[in-house]
């Protein structure tokens, strides 16, 4: 151990020696500059680049350069300089970006503004020139101020382009300006009709019979609906989870309300809430109970298509308890797509029941757009992935027709809502079009 210590000791103070600093070295003259030479991109050795005519000295900043770029590809490029002096030491190499562009040359002005004859209009597909919606316009070599009626009767709901153009008298057309409108039919609100005196009151459970075909309720004169006791007749209802509906009659119905609640029987589990989210690609579930009685555990089942179930996970249930519990699990791998979950509370006894169904959509950057859901009520939403690139949404229906389009205004939107209240029920063929691919989808419109 000894020798091992003095090794050490000696190996330090030789590194001490070793790295003493050596006195900064003195300047000298180098000579002059007698040789330049530049090369671009790549280094093809010292002496070996394309020579540049200097005048010797020991500065040179003003020297004229002539690069040439002849054979040279369009696109970002480096060109390198460097110089050697008299006793044949080169000089760092300089260099500098550069984007080799052809600029043309700038056209002769052009004869003076000729008036404009002709303006026309098309909305989304551009029918050729002079094939639009005329529009009438005085001769004029400015319309800057020009209101233009537009025709958008039998247009479909959603985003659309507007494009126009004009015509001089020489026969040259102009650019062709665009403008996005969203066509959404506004329907006035109706004006508010007096309501008159409460004439019927009436409940039902679970299943609505129709108004005026529910179990009336007794009531005398004009009594305060958020005050009044009413009972109700619970013969016949089986044990378990319930709703209860009422309604009263002015002119004409009002709304109905619904209270949940459980009859016969205290529920194992009092849910507070479940739900989840994704997180990256995975799915974070959580729940909470307000009250357990006799529960054994919660089993998370998961599903591609929301019919068939599969357990993923187990957790331990409280068994009793009368305070808050929360709960959460993970999913580590979500599909590309529309993913389901639910959660089966299995009581100690062996009874069992489920909650809510859970969706987690999901798109990777690679995978197909997806619509959900499917079937369609009023509304959808399409999820797109980023690297597909979307530009406009159709719909066809069974003939093949044109029913509905929406551009995808906004550039790597995941996300498009897509408002398909004015569909006729059927089958449905959804097109996403993107820059490269195109993608459809087969939907059901309720």
């Amino acid at each position: 151990m000894k020798k091992i210590t003095c090794l050490c000791m000696a190996t330090w103070i030789l590194c001490l020696v070793a790295n003493a600093q050596d006195p900064y070295p003195v300047s000298v003259d180098r000579g002059n500059i007698v040789y330049m030479e530049y090369f671009i991109d790549t280094d093809p050795g010292f002496g070996n680049g394309i020579q540049v005519p200097v005048t010797p000295g020991r500065d040179i900043p003003a020297t004229p350069v002539t690069v040439d770029l002849s054979s040279l590809s369009k696109s970002w490029h480096r060109v390198y300089f460097r110089t050697r002096n008299a006793d044949g030491g080169w000089s760092l190499r300089a260099y500098a970006l550069f984007d080799n562009v052809v600029i043309p040359v700038y056209p002769n002005a052009p004869a003076p503004a000729s008036n404009i004859i002709e303006m026309e209009y098309f909305i989304d597909s551009d029918p050729g020139y002079g094939k639009g919606i005329k529009l009438t316009l005085p001769a004029s070599p400015d319309q800057n101020q020009l209101t233009l009626p537009i025709d958008i009767s039998g247009l479909s709901n959603g985003i659309h382009r507007l494009l126009v153009r004009s015509r001089n008298s020489l026969g040259q057309w102009s650019l062709t300006h665009i403008g996005v409108f969203e066509n959404t039919g506004t329907v006035p609100y109706p004006v508010a009709t007096a309501s008159g005196p409460l004439t019927k009151m009436e409940y039902f459970f679970d299943t609505d019979p129709g108004f005026g075909n529910g179990r009336p309720i007794s009531f005398t004169g004009t009594p305060d609906i958020n005050q009044l006791a009413v009972d109700l007749d619970l013969t016949g209802l089986p044990t378990g989870a319930h709703t209860l509906f009422l309604r009263s009659k002015e002119f004409p119905w009002s709304l109905t309300m619904a209270v949940r609640f459980s009859y016969g029987s205290s529920l194992p589990v009092t849910w507070l809430y479940v739900r989840g989210e994704r997180k990256e690609q995975q799915a974070l579930i959580n729940w909470a109970t307000a009250q357990e009685m006799d529960t054994d555990k919660f089993i998370v089942e998961y599903s591609r298509d929301g019919k068939q179930y599969q357990p993923v996970s187990e957790l331990p249930a409280a068994g009793n308890s009368s305070t808050s519990r929360t709960y959460a699990y993970t999913y580590p791998q979500l599909q590309s797509g529309v993913n389901y979950f639910r959660i089966k509370q299995l009581d100690k006894n062996g009874k069992f029941s489920y909650s809510n169904i859970i969706v987690v959509p999901y798109v990777d950057r690679n995978s197909a757009p997806v619509m959900i859901p499917n079937p369609v009520d009023r509304q959808a939403t399409l999820l797109i992935p980023p690297a597909f690139e979307a530009t406009r949404v159709v719909i066809y229906d069974a003939a093949g027709r044109t029913v509905w389009q929406q551009a995808v205004i906004e550039k790597n939107s995941q996300h498009l809502l897509l408002q398909l209240a004015t569909l006729q029920k059927g089958v449905y063929l959804l097109q996403v079009k993107g820059k490269q691919q195109e993608h459809t989808i087969r939907f059901v419109k309720n």
